[in-house]
């Protein structure tokens, strides 16, 4: 059997005791191949693809901490999709919460963290004794222009970091590239005007 780097989802379930096991076996199957085990005829994808059980321990009132091993490989070294083979459509089940995960080195050495730390961050606002503050662009549906005209009007009360909210992607309604540019510019022009560094991201 070949060994691939796995990533341990540990899952909080609930469940009957009778029922956790078949439980916990569809939640690997569910995380990695999607698919009936029986109709795949590939031994690499059975044996190093396919989620596998690894422990069902009882917690008692009808809780179980459900250990289950995915494959690195199916990450790719993107984040996002890291994320997708922790939560995926187990996410949407009621009595399954992901409750922690042990990446492999592999994934660690992939994934090293920020360009820069804290202290980097307050060296560039000229911020190391105070609390930073943050804000969102915010709602979708605002064009790139009034989004800016927000970001500007953020940066004038003295936000130190203005971010794109997580639901503003490259939307009709305010296409990425223009939102970008419009929301830099109003944000420079703001911190020329105070004097105070305000960071768009």
């Amino acid at each position: 059997m070949p060994r691939t780097d796995r990533i341990i989802a540990i899952y909080r379930v609930r469940s009957e005791a009778d029922a956790v096991d078949a439980k916990a076996r569809a939640i690997a199957n569910e995380q990695s191949v999607e698919m009936p085990l029986e109709a795949i005829s590939d031994d690499y994808v059975l044996n190093a693809i396919a989620g596998r059980v690894e422990s069902v321990d009882d917690c008692g009132g009808g809780e179980f901490v459900v250990r289950i091993s995915l494959s690195a490989e199916t990450v790719g070294a993107e984040a996002g999709q890291l994320m997708n083979m922790l939560f995926g459509n187990s996410s949407l089940h009621e009595d399954v919460i992901l409750e922690d995960a042990e990446l492999p080195a592999s994934l660690l050495a992939a994934f090293t963290g920020p360009n820069v730390g804290m202290q980097a961050l307050r060296s560039r606002l000229e911020a190391t004794n105070r609390p930073l503050s943050c804000a969102a662009l915010k709602p979708q549906g605002l064009s790139a222009p009034a989004l800016a005209d927000l970001a500007g009007r953020l940066a004038l009360g003295g936000v130190d970091f203005i971010k794109d909210d997580h639901g503003l992607a490259d939307q009709r309604f305010s296409p990425f590239a223009e939102r970008v540019a419009a929301c830099a510019a109003a944000v420079r022009n703001a911190s020329a005007e105070t004097g105070v560094s305000t960071r768009y991201a």
